[in-house]
């Protein structure tokens, strides 16, 4: 992360509703507001429920 001593991290869904899939992204963000992304993982759309927290925890550790 350079010379930076905080990181901002922001997570984000997006869902595909065509092809039951959903994407989780952990990005970092600059303070000028500009999200970089640093890992993602895909799962099926139809199996989220009940799993969402459990997935962000996973991508986050």
């Amino acid at each position: 992360m350079g010379v930076r001593t905080a990181v901002i991290v922001a997570l984000d869904w997006t869902e595909f509703d065509d092809d039951d899939h959903a994407t989780l992204c952990a990005y970092a963000v600059t303070r000028h507001g500009r999200a970089t992304p640093l890992i993602w993982k895909t799962h099926r759309k139809s199996e989220m429920e009940g799993h969402r927290t459990e997935w962000e925890h996973d991508l986050v550790q």
